[in-house]
């Protein structure tokens, strides 16, 4: 497992576009890096705060019937709403047997500016979000292609990261600083 620390270059690839980036590790944990590069204090303050509430959204479509998961995640204004696609088809190794393996619902959370970390929590996630996510994710299609799931990815984006939020399941947590 890889040493996170605040203030330092972030160990893991870091994300080239600012975003949220829901991640399974190496080790079957989850982690949701959050990039964004030049924030204003209003945004960073917003940010480190961490979310208010959350919402898990398996999305479908017409034209593909491989379900899609999303974590929507609501912030303090500036910042809202943000989303962060999801699907273990992608995964190539052994990470995401490990994560169904596991029994845990901590989420590491990783503000990055750049490759900077600039905040760190854990946040507990809700055991029925836990149980959603681990049954959708058991249900993707192993090895998808790429090409479907960007075309996934651009029909979840015809929507507004809020009317997502609230066609998903909603919940609430609590979380431990670290």
């Amino acid at each position: 497992m890889h040493q996170i620390t605040v203030g330092e270059k972030y160990t893991g690839p870091v994300p080239q576009q600012d975003g949220l980036y829901f991640e399974i590790g190496p080790d079957g944990d989850m982690q949701l890096l959050i990039q964004f590069k030049n924030p204003s204090h209003a945004e960073k303050e917003a940010l480190l705060a961490g979310f208010r509430q959350y919402s898990l959204l398996c999305f479908h479509n017409r034209r593909s019937p491989e379900p899609l998961l999303c974590f929507i995640f609501k912030f303090a204004a500036p910042v809202s709403y943000m989303d962060a696609p999801f699907h273990a088809g992608l995964y190539r190794d052994s990470r995401i047997q490990k994560f169904l393996d596991a029994e845990q619902n901590l989420l590491t959370v990783v503000m990055l500016d750049g490759d900077i970390v600039q905040g760190l929590r854990v946040v507990g996630l809700h055991p029925e979000a836990m149980r959603l996510f681990k049954k959708t994710a058991l249900n993707q299609t192993p090895l998808v292609q790429r090409n479907i799931y960007d075309r996934l990815v651009d029909d979840l984006n015809e929507l507004s990261s809020e009317e997502l939020f609230h066609r998903g399941y909603e919940f609430s947590h609590r979380e431990t600083k670290q």
